[in-house]
């Protein structure tokens, strides 16, 4: 898999982190934009350089879901003087899926459940960016860079005519592309993990702040970035019954059940049905955040479009995706060196050569369009 220049990589690293550090950050929206861009690259066709608001919208509703839960009894702030607005609109979308008894789903999956307060939703999340962040989030007090991105408004347009802006948004004729600087896509896709693990603690700091000195730590960084698995739990008995009772690694027949992220979460937080298995618990500890090897990559790729994962999508209401599922393996697979061991067994590795992953995953994404 290609990439941009290493002199590129590097410089675009560097006014990332320096991004982060002279920024200013009133709110937490700034974050969210970030990640959202990176995990837009991750999953994108490999020739991406444009991406909607749309799409960045969804992304960002998705971050937010589960910080708009309770922390220790206590609602986040992520605004310095009032709630921010994407939050509270976040907020009142949960509480409605609560009503209607989808608490446990993940947002992907309220959508078509709720399609009309799910629109509405997107809407607002939408508009808040074009009208804030977007603009704003490249100008440091030296002055802006657009190194990342460009659009095709202004900040000036969002002080002078936001009202004609917000018309022609909802008319469909502003140009709601983001634009990617050359380069910067391939560069996202590769360093996600860094340029994820940068924003995420930036992130925290500007929440402990927000919220009291006294926030902070392993907890409050699972709250706002881990896995609500509370929600996996309904995905048990689908599973098991798929796999025909067996774990997924080791195919000796299930007890207990864990589901567990084929792509480690620690890697990617993709949590869509096709990443996801039924396993034994020390299958899945020991493989914990590694990427497993290719004996298992074959299984799993090998339920790809399959009739019977489908319809574990359709009876427990989870969202799927194969194409950016595969898109993800890709990338987490490309990588690894060559001298990477991959995980097959509670304390056994075994070695991997990237062209043989590479060829497996492209002959899936050629099965799927074939169909």
């Amino acid at each position: 898999m290609s990439g941009a220049p290493a002199v590129f990589e590097v410089a675009f690293l560097e006014k990332m982190q320096r991004l982060l550090a002279e920024g200013d950050f009133t709110a937490t929206y700034k974050f969210a934009v970030l990640l959202g861009l990176v995990e837009l690259s991750v999953e994108a066709p490999p020739d991406a350089d444009t991406f909607t608001t749309r799409q960045l919208a969804a992304k960002v509703i998705e971050l937010y879901w589960p910080q708009v839960q309770p922390f220790e009894d206590q609602l986040l702030m992520q605004n310095a003087h009032r709630q921010a607005r994407v939050v509270t609109a976040v907020a009142r979308l949960r509480e409605e899926a609560s009503r209607a008894g989808l608490a446990t789903l993940p947002v992907a999956a309220i959508a078509p459940r709720l399609p009309r307060q799910w629109g509405r939703l997107l809407d607002e999340v939408e508009w808040s960016l074009v009208e804030m962040p977007l603009t704003r989030l490249q100008r440091l007090p030296s002055g802006a860079d657009e190194f990342i991105y460009f659009v095709s408004w202004t900040h000036a347009d969002t002080e002078q005519r936001n009202a004609q802006l917000r018309r022609k948004l909802r008319a469909g004729s502003l140009d709601n592309r983001i634009h990617m600087q050359p380069d910067v896509v391939p560069t996202l896709a590769r360093f996600h993990s860094i340029v994820r693990e940068l924003v995420e603690g930036r992130w925290v700091r500007k929440v402990r702040e927000l919220n009291g000195v006294g926030l902070g730590g392993p907890d409050l960084y699972s709250h706002l970035f881990g896995i609500e698995r509370a929600q996996l739990v309904r995905l048990a008995g689908p599973l098991r019954e798929l796999q025909r009772g067996r774990c997924f690694y080791c195919d000796k027949r299930l007890a207990g059940v864990d589901i567990d992220h084929f792509l480690p979460w620690a890697r990617y937080p993709e949590n869509r049905l096709e990443n996801l298995v039924a396993a034994h618990g020390t299958c899945n500890r020991s493989k914990a955040a590694h990427l497993a090897a290719i004996g298992h990559l074959d299984g799993w790729l090998a339920r790809f479009g399959q009739p019977d994962l489908a319809e574990v999508a359709r009876i427990s209401s989870w969202p799927s995706g194969g194409g950016a599922t595969l898109a993800i393996s890709r990338r987490l697979y490309a990588l690894q060196p060559e001298s990477a061991r991959l995980w097959s067994a509670p304390g056994e590795f075994a070695d991997w050569r990237h062209p043989d992953v590479e060829a497996r995953i492209t002959a899936v994404e050629k099965r799927l369009r074939a169909v």
